[in-house]
C-alpha cells in the first residue's frame, strides 16, 4: 500500500470521543469578549510594568533583594504567556498600558525632589502596584479554571512576599526632623 493511498483510505475515518458524566472540561476562547483572557493579559503587562519598575528602581533597594523581585515577576510574566496561550488566548506584551507611564513619571518626580525622596517615592509606586497586582490575581483567581488556580495562587503568594519586603524597606526609612 503506497502512502497516497493510505492517506486516502485514512481520511475517511471519523474517531469521536466522549467525556465521562459529570466530567466538564472548560477552555477559553480566542473571543476578544473573554474577560479571563483579558485579565491575565492586564495581569502580564502589570508583571512587565513592575520589571521595569523595580530596574528604574536602582539605588532605592537593596541589589540582592531587588534582582530577586526582577526575576520573580519575569518568571511570573513567563508563566502568564504561557497560560495564556494554554487558553487559547493571544499574549499581548506590548499593548497600551498606563502603569509604565506612571511608574516613569513617578521615578522622575522623585528623582528630582532629592535622593531620600526619590528612594520613598520609588519604593511607594512599586508598593503601589504590587497591591494593584494582588487585587488583579485576586479577580483572576475567582474567574480562573480550575487548572489553572495553583499557577495564579503561587503568583498570589510570591506577590505577598514581594510586599511585606516592600513594607520592611519602607520601616528602614528614618524620617528627617
Amino acid at each position: 500500500m503506497s502512502a497516497s493511498s493510505w492517506l486516502v483510505s485514512d481520511t475517511t475515518m471519523v474517531l469521536s470521543f466522549q467525556l465521562p458524566r459529570g466530567r466538564v472540561t472548560s477552555y477559553s476562547t480566542l473571543f476578544e469578549n473573554n474577560s479571563y483572557l483579558r485579565l491575565l493579559n492586564k495581569l502580564l503587562q502589570l508583571e512587565l510594568s513592575l520589571v521595569e519598575m523595580y530596574k528604574r528602581c536602582e539605588g532605592s533597594f537593596s541589589e540582592s533583594e531587588m534582582l530577586l523581585a526582577q526575576e520573580s515577576h519575569r518568571l511570573q510574566a513567563r508563566n502568564l504567556v504561557n497560560l495564556i496561550v494554554y487558553n487559547r488566548g493571544i499574549p499581548e506584551e506590548k499593548g497600551f498600558s498606563i502603569t509604565p507611564e506612571i511608574s516613569r513619571l513617578a521615578h522622575g518626580l522623585g528623582r528630582h525632589l532629592g535622593r531620600s525622596l526619590a528612594h520613598r517615592t520609588s519604593r511607594m509606586t512599586c508598593l503601589h502596584l504590587e497591591r494593584m497586582l494582588q487585587r488583579r490575581y485576586n479577580a483572576a483567581i475567582a474567574e480562573a479554571p480550575y487548572s489553572d488556580r495553583s499557577i495564579l495562587q503561587d503568583h498570589l503568594k510570591r506577590g505577598s512576599k514581594n510586599i511585606a519586603w516592600l513594607q520592611s524597606e519602607e520601616s528602614k526609612i528614618i524620617e528627617p526632623i
